[in-house]
Parts: structure tokens; C-alpha cells; sequence
């Protein structure tokens, strides 16, 4: 019990907290684990990386010096950072692809912490992350439905 309560101070002092508490504070829980464990490993992975901002798009690559630049490579997206916010909700080379997703979740749902915390929901964000192709050469097929 001490050793849970320490560990819940611990993660409230990090400087990555405030930033997930914006998308869930159930990263480090049983909801967590429960809302996991319908996916395999691989989608798990790329869920945990979409939700802690630590994920191969060149954002982040940037930050890591591992991308020379952190802008978007399409030629439509002029100075527009590569990252999740733009990925998902406003790069125009998948404006087909998200709307087939909000066609799915419905409108109201079309939002980051019910795209990458609601257990119903996830099933079809990974299906349009697949749909992009954006992760395919790191991940492979990450459809799940």
C-alpha cells in the first residue's frame, strides 16, 4: 500500500503527468489494463505511444534528433507540425479516412481522450491509423475490427 501510494505521488511530480492527464489518468491503472486487454501487443504499443506523445511521426522524431524536420512531408501541409493532433484530426491527405471514422464514433466522440481511452472506441481509431498506412512499415496491419 505504501509502496502504490509513493508511486501515485511519484507520477503526480513527473513532468509527463500533466500532459496525460489532459487524454486519461488511467495510463497507470486496472482501467488501463482492462481497456488493453482486447488488443494485442503491437496495438497496445502504438496506443501507449499515441497517448504519451512518444511515437514515429516527425514531431517527435524531431525531439529525438532523429528527423531533420518536425513538419508534415505532404506537400498541403505548409509548415504544419507532424504531430498526433495532425495526424488525426486536420492533415489533409486522410480527410477520407476520418471521415469514415467519425461516421463510425459518431461526431461527439471525434476527440482525443475518447479516441485513445474509450474501450469501443480504440477498435476503430487503430482502424484508421491502419488505414492511413502512417505506421505500417513500424507496426505492420494494426486493424483490429
Amino acid at each position: 500500500m505504501r509502496i502504490k501510494k509513493a508511486t501515485k505521488e511519484w507520477w503526480k511530480k513527473s513532468p509527463r503527468y500533466k500532459k496525460m492527464r489532459q487524454i486519461n489518468l488511467s495510463l497507470l491503472s486496472n482501467k488501463f489494463l482492462e481497456i488493453t486487454s482486447s488488443i494485442n501487443c503491437r496495438q497496445a504499443s502504438i496506443l501507449t505511444q499515441l497517448r504519451t506523445g512518444h511515437i514515429p511521426i516527425n514531431a517527435h522524431l524531431h525531439k529525438i534528433q532523429k528527423s531533420n524536420m518536425p513538419y508534415c512531408p505532404q506537400y498541403t501541409c505548409i509548415q504544419a507540425m507532424e504531430d498526433i493532433h495532425h495526424l488525426i484530426f486536420t492533415c489533409p491527405k486522410y480527410t477520407q479516412e476520418r471521415h469514415q471514422l467519425i461516421l463510425r464514433i459518431g461526431r461527439k466522440n471525434f476527440s482525443n481522450p475518447k479516441l485513445l481511452t474509450d474501450k469501443n472506441i480504440i477498435p476503430h481509431t487503430l482502424t484508421y491509423l491502419n488505414k492511413t498506412g502512417q505506421f505500417k512499415q513500424v507496426f505492420g496491419d494494426i486493424e483490429l475490427i
